[in-house]
């Protein structure tokens, strides 16, 4: 589990550093904003998945199963 905790950080470091220095061209504003919210993409992203956990483990953890 934490070698897919870290794949998820290095994926989005190596994917907004693409953008930034412009080796994956989408244009400079998706670069500017992707460099800015490069925290927010890695911990959202973070949030959707344990979400995820929650809700598939829901009934188990609240007592209801």
């Amino acid at each position: 589990m934490l070698i897919w905790a870290v794949t998820i950080l290095i994926f989005w470091n190596v994917t907004v550093d693409n953008l930034v220095s412009g080796r994956i061209n989408l244009g400079s504003g998706v670069a500017e904003i992707a460099g800015a919210l490069r925290w927010f993409l890695v911990a959202g992203t973070y949030l959707i998945i344990a979400g995820l956990i929650f809700v598939r483990w829901m009934d188990f953890w609240l007592g209801r199963g």
